[in-house]
Parts: C-alpha cells; structure tokens; sequence
C-alpha cells in the first residue's frame, strides 16, 4: 500500500512543546501534516466534533480550512506531557491532491485497520 502525496513544495520539521495550545486558527496553507510522536487535539469552533491525533503511523491529516475556505479554521491544543514532533508537507500550488471521502467527520480505529 502506498500514498501519493502529489507534488510537494518542501516539507518542514516542528518540534512543539508539551501542553502548548495553538489556540484557534486557519490551516496556513493546504497541507499534510504527520504528527511522528505525541499528542494532538482538534476542535472546531462551531461544532461539538473533535478528533484525537496520537504520533506514529496513523498520525497523518490532510489540513485545507485555509482562510479562503474556513471563515473559523480549528483549535488545536498539544496536552500531552512530552513535546510533540511533527512533519509538515505543503503541497505545490496549495492544490488538494485527489482522493475520496469516507464519510464526515475525523477517522475512527476501525477505518484505520490494515493500513
């Protein structure tokens, strides 16, 4: 199994700090992010949905509520007790790569199995 990322602009390294909250924001650009390690917690401002992001290899989101298309964006917050490595991969042109829509709302455990 393998996923295409189509063209990449470059990709950047972030540490971020334990506990830290990003607070509420749009995506800068439309994006993969790959959280290596740690813990992330998605919010949106108008809705009771969330999604708990864990560091490895079912850690990678697709980020696109730029301001362009997201009036509000997401809060993330980082609560875990050690920092939290990530991999940020923008893609060339800010274009969203093809791809198909399972269903609402963030992936649960078992739309993750045998991936």
């Amino acid at each position: 199994m393998s996923l295409d990322l189509g063209e990449i602009e470059w990709a950047h390294f972030d540490i971020i700090p334990a506990r830290y909250d990003g607070g509420l924001h749009n995506a800068p650009r439309k994006q993969f992010v790959w959280w290596i390690s740690g813990m992330v917690h998605f919010t949106l401002p108008n809705a009771t949905g969330e999604a708990w992001i864990y560091g490895g290899k079912h850690g990678i989101i697709f980020g696109d509520d730029t301001a362009d298309s997201s009036e509000w964006g997401h809060g993330t917050a980082y609560p875990g007790g050690d920092e939290t490595i990530a991999l940020t991969i923008p893609t060339r042109n800010n274009t969203v790569p093809e791809h198909t829509v399972l269903h609402d709302g963030a992936c649960e455990w078992q739309d993750l199995i045998g991936i």
